[in-house]
């Protein structure tokens, strides 16, 4: 009822969830903002609660960054840089997945960095890695190419646990699971470097598709861009 009384006189609603909503409010039409909520909570006896944005970068209701007047920093989903925000129970649930996207998406709407310089300085390689688990009915194979003990090019077929811990590479393999014969990619057109034990070396060295991480989070931005634009007309 909120939503339609605030639309009818002109409000930009932007984002919504069962128990909130953002609005974007004209300066010279907060009066009537503010009487048309005073009014819902004289009708419906419930209160509302308000937070002022001075920044909100929104993707959908699961994803955003917001930050209050206050300098209070909200983040969810796909741009939730600090993994101690998770509960436990939370954690055991999901899978481990790239957060060096986050962290460059973060950086690049609050701080203005560039994406490719956030995710090319970046010296940790846990930061790239994301994981999968596999059914109890599915084996797991690393296939990749390699010089053998002659130097000429071979494939190999290395048997894998049922979760696994990889990054996005330059060179690698490919990681898939095999049902009754039949193969599907965990990672589909990827070459990935699997990496369930850490090996410490220079950056360079691990060969990270740099390219990769930079275009996910461009098509985030664009998602974003284009929904923004969209909203102008």
């Amino acid at each position: 009822m909120l939503i339609e009384q605030l639309e009818e006189n002109g409000f930009e609603i932007i984002g919504t969830n069962t128990d909130g909503l953002e609005v974007i409010v004209p300066n010279n039409k907060r009066g009537l903002y503010d009487f048309i909520c005073n009014l819902w909570e004289h009708d419906t006896g419930f209160v509302l609660e308000y937070d002022i944005y001075s920044k909100i970068v929104i993707k959908d209701c699961n994803n955003y960054i917001s930050i209050t007047e206050e300098g209070k920093i909200k983040e969810k989903g796909s741009f939730l840089t600090n993994r101690s925000k998770i509960s436990l129970v939370d954690e055991l649930k999901r899978a481990f997945d790239m957060p060096i996207i986050a962290e460059a998406l973060f950086l690049y709407f609050i701080e203005q960095i560039p994406i490719s310089e956030t995710i090319k300085n970046n010296k940790d390689i846990y930061n790239f890695c994301t994981s999968q688990k596999a059914g109890s009915e599915f084996e797991i194979e690393y296939h990749y190419i390699k010089n053998d003990d002659n130097n000429i090019p071979t494939k190999f077929i290395e048997k894998m646990q049922k979760t696994n811990r990889y990054y996005i590479s330059t060179k690698g393999g490919a990681l898939l699971k095999k049902k009754n014969n039949k193969y599907t990619s965990m990672a589909a057109g990827l070459t990935i470097e699997i990496f369930n034990n850490y090996i410490e070396k220079d950056m360079k060295d691990y060969n990270i598709d740099y390219n990769y991480y930079i275009s996910e989070c461009n098509k985030v931005i664009n998602v974003i861009m284009n929904n923004f634009q969209q909203s102008l007309f």
